[in-house]
């Protein structure tokens, strides 16, 4: 297939491939700042084989999205997915990141944006949390009401990492028990609040 970029184009890039040969620097083409090519990814597909934004710029960019919805609920369906795979978990029902975000809304017109377990504000916030296993205990955490269940949509909730970590740490039997303990010290309307 022929080259069908301008003379314009082909001579500016031209330039560029020079220069980074001769000076091993090149410009971000987001904070358009100079920097040395130790500083940009490698991309083969590129002619002289650096990306065109910084790593710097390329972190600053992977945060917004990881921070958006549609990036928080993808690294959750890549989670589910890695689950499966590592045999942890027997299926998957969501194809598409699009199929989850329409479970967070059907759950958000029940619950609002909060926890069902503990009725705290969900959250989708990107940063390391010393200690805590660096989740944010408020942050949305895809949970299996079933253990043995996959994935499924009926099975599938959204909660925060601390509830699903109390739940986690929790037998159905234990449960149970602690139900039984507060109905027979409170009678059913402890249950029941």
């Amino acid at each position: 297939m022929p080259d069908q970029r301008s003379v314009d184009a082909k001579r500016r890039m031209q330039i560029e491939f020079d220069f980074i040969g001769k000076h091993g620097m090149k410009i971000c083409t987001s904070c358009k700042k100079m920097r040395p090519i130790d500083h940009f990814k490698k991309q083969k597909i590129r002619p002289h084989g650096i990306g065109s934004n910084c790593k710097d710029c390329c972190r600053i960019t992977q945060r917004k999205y990881a921070s958006s919805e549609d990036g928080y609920f993808s690294e959750i369906l890549n989670g589910m997915n890695k689950s499966v795979r590592k045999g942890k978990v027997p299926m998957v029902e969501f194809q598409t990141r699009e199929e989850l975000i329409e479970q967070w809304n059907q759950q958000k017109e029940i619950y609002g944006d909060c926890c069902p377990g503990t009725g705290k504000q969900l959250t989708m916030i990107r940063k390391v949390i010393i200690g805590n296993n660096a989740r944010v205990p408020s942050n949305i955490s895809a949970d299996r009401i079933l253990n043995w269940e996959g994935y499924t949509k009926i099975n599938t909730v959204f909660v925060s990492w601390e509830y699903n970590n109390m739940k986690n740490n929790l037998t159905p039997q234990v449960a149970i028990q602690f139900l039984k303990m507060v109905r027979d010290r409170f009678g059913e309307i402890g249950i029941e609040s």
